[in-house]
């Protein structure tokens, strides 16, 4: 109980110095440059032909790397404050907190995926990646859903919002189904889109 209240109090001290609406844009920001730097030191990279992870084989894949250890932490403080700010409705608050705890799993695994490159030429760390893959991939599938179904039900939230947290959900499943890189590449593309929309609501509604 005692640990419970001291990392309540140190979100409450994070979330005093920067809104907790803006760590979402962070998290964005980090995978978004760490991305474009590997991709830039990676002429031979495809989108068409290679996963999003295959980055981490180029000149450029320690700053993809370092890029996502430090977007899904920074995406782990914004979930967490987003469910501070959903309803506290019983029924939905149960909702809520499978949805945050979910979101900090998968996104620990996304971090750890920084740890753990897709390297060919290493099985052990190929093993781990795929698992952690596995985690991030089906488990932004299900904390989306939930935060699409809690957005509906809130009045705090826009209809938008919802059919967005609803589309990812489908569009995450269609890439699981057919497995090829341009609709990874698109579906990490509308995440960040969906985590930035849900960022700026926040911050412009100052909730």
């Amino acid at each position: 109980m005692k640990i419970l209240i001291s990392i309540k109090f140190i979100f409450d001290k994070i979330y005093k110095i920067v809104p907790g609406g803006f760590y979402g844009f962070l998290s964005v920001a980090f995978a978004t440059l760490g991305t474009i730097s590997a991709i830039i030191l990676f002429p031979e990279y495809s989108l068409l032909k290679y996963d999003v992870s295959y980055l981490a084989n180029g000149p450029g894949g320690i700053f993809f790397n370092i890029g996502l250890i430090f977007s899904g932490l920074t995406a782990i403080i914004f979930y967490i404050y987003l469910g501070r700010i959903l309803t506290d409705q019983q029924e939905s608050n149960n909702l809520k907190k499978r949805a945050v705890v979910i979101a900090i799993i998968s996104n620990c695994a996304l971090s750890l995926i920084g740890v753990f490159p897709a390297y060919p030429e290493n099985i052990l760390f190929l093993i781990i990646h795929g698992i952690l893959a596995i985690i991030t991939f089906f488990g932004t599938a299900i904390f989306s859903l939930f935060f699409g179904l809690l957005f509906k039900k809130n009045s705090k939230f826009l209809k938008i919002q919802a059919n967005l947290s609803f589309f990812l959900t489908i569009f995450i499943s269609f890439y699981v189904a057919v497995r090829w890189s341009i609709i990874e590449w698109i579906t990490v593309i509308l995440l960040m889109v969906w985590l930035s929309f849900n960022s700026l609501y926040l911050l412009y509604k100052k909730y």
